[in-house]
C-alpha cells in the first residue's frame, strides 16, 4: 500500500517537472518576434529526420544485416530439404515401376508365355537381351557370358 503512494508521488512529480518545463520555454517562445521565430525554425532540422537519420535508418539496416543472412540460409535449408524429398520420392517411383515391371501378371492366360519365361530367365543370368525380343524390326538373340562371342550381337533381318 505504501508503494503505490511512493509511485504516485513519483509520477505527479514528474509530471509537474514537465509542465514546467514546457510552459516555460512556451512562453520564451510567445515573447519572440515572426522574423526570429521564422529563422531558429529554419536554423534547426526537423524532429522527423532526426529521428529517421538516429534512429530508424540504422535500426532498419541492423535488422537487414543481421536478418538476411537467416532468411536466405533458411530458404537454403529447405530447398535443400525439398530436393532430397523429391529425390526420394523419385527413387521410390523408380522402384515402384521396377516392381511393377517385374511382377508383371497375365490375367487372360494362366500359363506364362515363352516370352515372360525368357525374360525372367535373362533378368536372373544378367543378360539384359533375351530371346524373342524384337526391337526395330530386329531380332535379337540371347547370348551367354560363356561363349567366346560375348561380345558380339548377332542381329539378323526378319
Amino acid at each position: 500500500m505504501i508503494s503505490l503512494y511512493i509511485f504516485g508521488i513519483l509520477f505527479l512529480g514528474s509530471l509537474f517537472g514537465l509542465l514546467f518545463i514546457f510552459f516555460r520555454r512556451f512562453a520564451e517562445v510567445g515573447r519572440m518576434d515572426q522574423a526570429e521565430l521564422h529563422i531558429g525554425l529554419r536554423s534547426t532540422r526537423s524532429l522527423r529526420k532526426q529521428l529517421k537519420e538516429n534512429y530508424l535508418i540504422p535500426f532498419f539496416n541492423r535488422i537487414k544485416n543481421t536478418l538476411q543472412p537467416f532468411f536466405w540460409g533458411l530458404i537454403e535449408r529447405m530447398l535443400k530439404n525439398l530436393r532430397l524429398l523429391l529425390s526420394r520420392f523419385d527413387n521410390k517411383l523408380k522402384e515402384l515401376s521396377d516392381a511393377v515391371r517385374g511382377k508383371h501378371i497375365n490375367i487372360k492366360f494362366k500359363k506364362r508365355t515363352e516370352y515372360w519365361d525368357d525374360l525372367n530367365g535373362a533378368k536372373k543370368n544378367g543378360n539384359v537381351i533375351a530371346k524373342g525380343i524384337i526391337e526395330n524390326g530386329y531380332r535379337s538373340e540371347k547370348i551367354d557370358s560363356k561363349t567366346e562371342n560375348s561380345d558380339a550381337i548377332s542381329l539378323e533381318r526378319k
